[in-house]
């Protein structure tokens, strides 16, 4: 079941709201929570059956070995690492295995079936954390009921954001859970409309081109220089709203309940470097390496790898998050290299006897690593490394058609071969990523956004759009007009459903 579908929308949702302000009512707390649990149960179970069980044996093992390492006085570490081992094992087990020995898993796969459980990897992820935290002594203690719902709440179940105990807990017992709240009810709708929006109208109108041109690479089409260009830009700007899209709609959604998630997507192409942008993409992801993997490693007594290995280990650990494909671990290599290059940028300067200046411009800097990050997206994207290579030995040529000098020709070549309302498509989400303000701006007036990064992003680039720059949503006629055609346009757009890009991982 997916979230934009008229089976979630128009049945599941309101059967669930209706439920929870209605139980909870009657029920009390403990009912309210329990019928949350069974929805979201049955919205795991609705995408493959069969792996509900794995699903439930991980939350009773994973909650038992917590309560034993919180009661151990003695061997509380070899439990703890027992346990996370066992779910870093599980997650190999589906990853490797059943992934590349089960079909073309290990790569990116536009397929609608998902050979590994549904959101495997965020469950997993956060039950580490859960571990990790008990043995610590972060948590209070808590009921198996809110353990179950924290895993399994449905809104970011699949997808994240990867939430830790502490943040949820409190809030399934604040006073007024299961109250009628219309601003909680209202802002939560319209982030969800605007997610939905993204993701139909904006991410899936440009998907059926970026993969015609990687399917006729894989399938060894010769294809355009500048087509090659356009998938590649097409690609980055559909990962961007699809992600981006299911990150509201999970705040969106838990909003509706009462239940505030942090935000886990901040304007990323709006970052001056790598470090930057890893703190805008996948929030909650980038926080979970830096305190679970970065920081233990770069802390290390026993191998000490110091902070360079600790964060060459991170990315390429991140890659492998992704997938175990080559595509994958190149990707991840090179993220690995990129982020080094930005953090010894002044002592590289300094030896090869350049000047260094930090502050630069925000524009220069904000366009090259957009640039970066769609090259890197065509290793993301590609099901093989020939299928990179492919599309890689297109864009050289593309570029080396740009600096011939003959710009004439080269328009030409673009007016003939690349559809006119895929160049619109571009162009109007480019202007959406740089001019519209990102939801957290935008919803800021009535929402502020838990946050798990321990530090702001840099100054970014002045907005393309700057009449857009102080616009705010708010609860008024005007903004329930544009929210009402909205989602009227994603209703219609709706006709064909797809799945969002990151279930595959």
């Amino acid at each position: 079941m997916l979230f934009n579908s008229y089976l979630f929308l128009l049945v599941f949702l309101p059967l669930v709201l209706a439920g929870f302000y209605g139980v909870g009512h009657l029920a009390g707390r403990t009912g309210g929570l329990l019928w949350l649990v069974v929805a979201s149960l049955i919205f795991y179970a609705s995408w493959e059956l069969s792996y509900l069980w794995l699903l439930l044996a991980s939350l009773f093992f994973n909650y038992f070995a917590a309560q034993l390492i919180g009661k151990l006085s003695r061997y509380r570490r070899l439990c703890l690492w027992i346990a996370v081992l066992a779910n870093v094992v599980l997650l190999f087990y589906f990853k490797l295995v059943i992934a590349i020995f089960g079909g073309n898993g290990a790569a990116f796969s536009t397929t609608h079936h998902i050979l590994i459980p549904l959101g495997i990897s965020f469950i997993t992820f956060q039950q580490i954390a859960f571990l990790v935290d008990s043995y610590k002594g972060k948590l209070t203690e808590g009921s198996a009921l809110e353990y179950v719902l924290f895993i399994t709440f449905f809104p970011q179940l699949i997808m994240g954001p990867i939430v830790h105990y502490r943040e949820l807990q409190p809030q399934f017992r604040k006073a007024g859970l299961f109250r009628w709240n219309p601003d909680n009810f209202s802002l939560g709708m319209c982030i969800f409309i605007v997610g939905l929006f993204k993701k139909v109208v904006l991410a899936d109108s440009i998907a059926p081109f970026v993969d015609g041109v990687y399917g006729g690479v894989a399938q060894g089409e010769s294809i355009a220089p500048i087509d090659a260009w356009a998938a590649a830009l097409g690609f980055t700007l559909q990962i961007y709203f699809d992600f981006s899209a299911y990150s509201d709609m999970a705040i969106g959604l838990a909003r509706m309940l009462n239940i505030n998630l942090p935000i886990n997507f901040d304007a990323p192409y709006r970052a001056v470097n790598r470090f930057d942008y890893w703190r805008r993409w996948h929030i909650s992801f980038g926080a979970f390496m830096r305190q679970y993997v970065f920081f233990p490693l770069a802390r290390a007594k026993t191998f000490k790898v110091g902070h360079v290995g600790a964060l060459a280990v991170t990315t390429l650990v991140s890659g492998f998050w992704h997938g175990l494909g080559a595509t994958f671990i190149v990707w991840g290599a090179l993220q690995s290299l990129l982020m080094l290059g930005v953090h010894y940028r002044g002592v590289i300067a300094g030896k090869l006897g350049l000047s260094f200046r930090k502050k630069g411009f925000p524009w220069f800097s904000m366009l090259l690593t957009f640039l970066v990050t769609v090259l890197l997206g065509v290793l993301f994207r590609s099901s093989d490394l020939q299928v990179a290579f492919g599309m890689y030995e297109q864009m050289v040529v593309a570029v080396k058609t740009t600096f011939s000098g003959d710009i004439v020709a080269l328009y030409q070549h673009i007016d003939r071969t690349v559809d006119r309302w895929v160049l619109i498509n571009l162009v109007l989400m480019l202007l959406i990523v740089w001019g519209v303000p990102s939801t957290r701006r935008l919803f800021a007036r009535h929402w502020t956004a838990l946050d798990q990064r321990t530090s702001s992003s840099e100054k970014t680039a002045p907005d393309l759009l700057p009449w857009l720059r102080h616009q705010a949503f708010g609860l008024t006629p005007r903004w329930a007009i544009i929210m009402a055609a909205m989602l009227c346009s994603a209703l219609i757009f709706m006709s064909g459903t797809s799945r969002f890009i990151y279930y595959q991982f």
